[in-house]
């Protein structure tokens, strides 16, 4: 299973920038008026950048494989009103996806096991979806799916980018689930 965290909403703008290696972040987050840190300076955009701070903490003190999830708010600027506060399901899986045993060697986890983890939690909410080629700059390349429900885009998964996981000390075949609850919620069937 996994184990649930959670974290600030607030973070630093280089924590953000470290998810888009060699593009521009998506969105432009926002800053607090009156920040009491430099780590805690803009509202999130993205769950991505807290859960792997954990997932490092997490692999310094050796606690390997590793499953987290944070079901939580990112915030949105919409001009210069009040941001869209977003809930957002992010999950991390690395590390040994089968123990070693007599009849099979020890084996990691890998696209498959991620995508498994989705498409149980779509059927137990009722969302037929369909995974298809995507292409987020913090997910290695050919390794990664958008998630539709319909043409409505729900969320990504993939194998993060080997330079966000050097840049966050995190293994390179860490895999990402993302997924946006409200719209998850829209089209269940089940909840």
């Amino acid at each position: 299973g996994f184990q649930e965290v959670l974290t600030y909403s607030l973070t630093s703008r280089d924590r953000l920038e470290l998810l888009t290696p060699g593009a521009h972040m998506a969105v432009e987050p926002l800053r607090m008026a009156h920040p009491m840190s430099k780590d805690q300076e803009y509202l999130r955009t993205s769950l991505r950048a807290s859960l792997l701070e954990v997932l490092a903490r997490n692999r310094r003190r050796e606690q390997t494989p590793a499953r987290l999830f944070e079901l939580s708010r990112v915030y949105i600027p919409q001009g210069s009103g009040l941001p869209d506060e977003r809930e957002m399901l992010c999950a991390l899986l690395t590390g040994t996806a089968e123990p070693a045993s007599w009849h099979h060697g020890e084996r990691g986890v890998d696209f498959f096991d991620a995508k498994g983890a989705v498409e149980l939690l779509l059927r137990k909410c009722g969302v037929e979806a369909a995974f298809l080629p995507a292409d987020d700059p913090g997910l290695f390349p050919g390794r990664q799916a958008t998630i539709k429900a319909n043409s409505d885009l729900i969320g990504v998964l993939g194998q993060l980018h080997p330079v966000v996981a050097r840049s966050f000390e995190v293994e390179s075949d860490t895999f990402v689930i993302e997924l946006d609850v409200s719209k998850l919620m829209h089209h269940s069937k089940e909840i």
